[in-house]
């Protein structure tokens, strides 16, 4: 099962107001690095609610229930803090 690492505890506030339905919206991100096999790490980030903490630096493993096929038939990831599992933590020092 493919690893996800987190190199910084911080998440960005997305907010503003819904071009469709003029409603405001505010949400939680936090990045994340993806192994796709390559020798660099592919971004991504995930969606935190908005009681919740940022996750903390380390390395997660994707839940097999994460993996899912979307509705255009492509395999897709629901990256969020529910789908992953700790495996180690890094300490600031190694995550810079």
């Amino acid at each position: 099962m493919k690893e996800i690492t987190i190199f910084e505890r911080y998440c960005e506030t997305v907010s503003g107001k819904s071009q469709k339905t003029g409603n405001p919206y505010s949400f939680k991100k936090q990045s994340c690095y993806i192994d796709v096999g390559k020798p660099v790490l592919a971004e991504t980030s995930m969606i935190l609610d908005d009681n919740q903490e940022p996750l903390h630096i380390g390395v997660y493993m994707i839940k097999p229930e994460a993996i899912y096929v979307d509705r255009n038939q492509r395999v897709s990831i629901n990256i969020s803090p529910d789908t992953l599992e700790l495996v180690r933590k890094l300490d600031d020092k190694k995550a810079s």
